[in-house]
């Protein structure tokens, strides 16, 4: 499965991972294991990657608007693959 940083904000809420990673953090017990898009959920919100994720998607697949706001874990934002040769994200973002 490939989900872009909208959909897996979508997914995560979905899923209540919102409690579950705060108890889990709270407790100091939880690992995020994740990579591209993935680590985008942990920041303080998802605006600006509608540039390279096709954030329309989300409400045409499941029927609701993308969640922007992040889990706010990191206190900064995670923008995967810029600078990456061979990606086109790369070339959406740097022009």
């Amino acid at each position: 499965m490939d989900l872009t940083g909208p959909d897996v904000r979508r997914a995560s809420v979905q899923l209540e991972l919102d409690a579950l990673a705060g108890i889990g953090l709270a407790r100091d017990r939880v690992v995020c294991a994740c990579y591209g898009a993935g680590p985008c959920v942990l920041g303080p919100g998802l605006r600006g990657l509608e540039t390279v994720d096709d954030a329309v998607e989300v409400t045409r697949t499941y029927g609701r608007e993308p969640v922007w706001d992040g889990l706010g874990v990191l206190a900064r934002a995670i923008v995967p693959h810029v600078d990456s040769p061979g990606r086109p994200e790369t070339a959406d973002v740097t022009g």
